[in-house]
């Protein structure tokens, strides 16, 4: 057993960067490899998949300098953001892969990867402590609340923008290695440059300069320099100016501000007290990590004074313990705590991510980069109470817990990147925690409706229906009610699909004409109301139906077909042919128009049908 333990010893002296890296890899592949062959799933849709601007090449400057759209022609599905350098990301990636799911999977596995290298390289610098800052890095590594943002192919964006800022981090720290001024000179430009990239991939990138400041407020001894002291100060003031100057870019040359928080100073206030539970709720799941959901959200509706005490409690309990650790140990503790805080403060329930009436978005992936902090104040904890209570045993019995609570989280990381390799398995995980939740009803829905599980998908939205209609009635004088009956509308013209699909026509006619009470200026649903008529055989209300269609949009090719369809039942060749005409000038490879054309011209006795 001695020599077991010698040889142990000897081997973790020898222990360094590719040692890690090799672990790293080879378990980051052993838990999300099988993700490479899932498929895109929801918002994937949005941003790759439908997005015909990723294979444009001409428009670069105007990423830059105009808010970022995933479809121009639909601001239904407008993405909001001020995105450019995740734009290019994309762009790259669409053209090494086009809309084949494995490499973007397989890309943001590597990002993931490489991202806990920088974990282990940071930990490294702070505690000085390598075993540490491997347990740190295999930690972010393998945690199941990742799995969010790394199977999910839109989640790239806080894997970017995380890594992004770690690499900031890196030639920020880097500085003190060297006392040249143009080195250090160098090694600011280029932490700049990525807190630059970081701001340009996603918004909360703007905590990072608070963070540098807490971390220069915590490890003080360099500030105490003198002849560092004016540096220091020179790189801090550098951040803010650079994020000043983002902020001013983005609301007068990109013409997109940041959102507004405080529209709504009622509904600010509510979310503002949600934050104490929001908070209680994070630092559970990442030490309990057994319900994680997409779509996970806090109701602040339901507010409770109990989460603000248990934090007051937690935050005396802390303070208290803390007092009694070592210096360095202490400074680790409370700088880890400090960065958890400040870089999650931007998701904080300040900006309002409504996702359906009180329903405000606490996403998981929001913990992606900020959870690095946490997990270095629990390490820092536990491995001082762990000396207090089993003396010079401590660190075979952390060891041995280490290794038990990775073989946990691995396998719970496992099993949650399995509700990803579908759109069904995902949004009726989300609903077993949130089943009043309208809008992922639609979501599921939709997903058992392309499956094919068309009663499914109906019993899908008739819960969505009630749930939304609730939310309609009590909005009612409010812009969110605009909001609700558009996906009130929605939900009824998809029903009834579903009811087109089994066969349930008159039901299906119902539902267009719920649609059309939400609604009645969308030419989709009288064009869907007529060919339900057609079937039914009541032609004269078919027609009627395909006028108003058309009556809205001149353009709407299935409405023209459709109408001189109807002409051609009831004899009237000469205006079924001059409206078929008009569609294969709209569009020129449209079958059933060829089709019915070739039957206009028959009856009326000339010749062949015509290209």
């Amino acid at each position: 057993m001695k020599w077991i333990k010698a040889w142990l010893a000897s081997r973790l002296i020898q222990f360094g960067f590719v040692d890690v890296s090799i672990i790293l890899v080879f378990v980051g592949f052993l838990l999300y490899g099988h993700v490479i062959h899932y498929p895109f799933v929801h918002d994937d849709y949005i941003f790759i998949v439908g997005n015909l601007d990723l294979q444009r090449w001409d428009h670069l400057k105007n990423i830059f300098l105009s808010p970022s759209f995933s479809f121009p022609d639909n601001p239904s599905v407008m993405n909001s953001y001020y995105r450019p350098v995740l734009d290019v990301v994309n762009k790259v990636l669409f053209l090494a892969f086009e809309r084949i799911p494995r490499g973007y999977h397989l890309f943001n596995i590597l990002l993931h990867i490489l991202n806990s290298l920088w974990v282990y390289w940071l930990a490294a610098r702070f505690s000085r402590r390598k075993f540490l800052a491997f347990g740190l890095s295999f930690l972010f590594l393998i945690h199941p609340v990742q799995a969010e943002a790394v199977c999910a192919i839109a989640g790239v964006s806080n894997l970017l923008s995380a890594f992004f800022c770690f690499t900031s981090l890196f030639f920020y720290l880097k500085r003190d290695d060297f006392h040249f001024l143009g080195e250090r000179g160098s090694l600011l430009v280029l932490s700049l440059f990525f807190f630059c990239l970081g701001l340009l991939t996603k918004e909360s990138t703007m905590a990072l300069p608070l963070a540098l400041v807490f971390y220069e407020l915590i490890f003080h001894n360099a500030l105490q320099k003198e002849n560092n002291r004016f540096g220091k100060l020179f790189a801090i003031v550098s951040f803010f100016v650079l994020l000043i100057g983002y902020v001013v870019f983005r609301h007068f040359i990109v013409r997109q501000a940041l959102p507004d928080i405080g529209a709504n100073l009622s509904e600010l206030g509510m979310r503002l007290a949600s934050i104490p539970e929001t908070l209680l709720m994070y630092m559970r799941i990442l030490v309990f990590p057994a319900d994680l959901h997409y779509y996970r959200s806090v109701d602040i509706l339901q507010f409770s004074f109990f989460p603000t005490i248990i934090l007051i409690v937690f935050s005396i309990l802390t303070v208290t313990l803390l007092a009694r650790f070592p210096k360095q140990e202490k400074r680790l503790a409370y700088f880890g705590l400090g960065f958890f805080f400040i870089t999650l403060s931007p998701m904080l329930n300040i900006v309002p991510l409504v996702n359906e009436y009180s329903l405000i978005l606490t996403s998981e992936h929001f913990l992606y980069f900020s959870c690095f902090g946490f997990f270095l104040f629990i390490f820092i904890v536990i491995r001082q109470m762990f000396n207090f209570i089993f003396k010079s045993h401590a660190g075979e019995v952390l060891g041995i817990i280490f290794v038990f609570v990775s073989v946990i989280f691995f396998f719970i990381a496992k099993e949650q990147t399995r509700y990803w390799q579908g759109e069904i398995p995902l949004f009726r995980r989300t609903l077993e925690y949130h089943p009043n939740f309208g809008r992922v009803r639609i979501l599921l829905a939709r997903a058992y409706y392309f499956e094919h599980h068309y009663e499914a998908a109906a019993e899908e939205y008739k819960k969505a229906i009630s749930i939304i209609g609730d939310y309609f009635t009590k909005t009612k004088g409010s812009s969110a009610q605009g909001t609700y009956r558009l996906l009130l509308k929605e939900a009824h013209f998809e029903l009834a699909h579903c009811y087109e699909a089994i066969g349930r026509v008159d039901q299906a006619i119902d539902e267009y004409r719920r649609a059309e009470e939400m609604d009645p200026s969308d030419d989709r649903i009288y064009n869907n109301l007529g060919i339900n008529y057609l079937y039914l055989g009541n032609l004269g209300e078919a027609a009627v139906c395909f006028e108003k269609a058309l009556a809205l949009d001149p353009k709407n090719v299935m409405a023209l077909n459709n109408l001189a369809f109807y002409y051609l039942q009831i004899g009237k060749f000469e205006r079924a042919e001059d409206m078929i005409r008009q569609v294969l000038v709209l569009d020129p490879k449209s079958v059933s128009a060829q089709k019915n054309l070739e039957e206009a011209l028959k009856a009326q006795g000339k010749g062949q049908k015509e290209n």
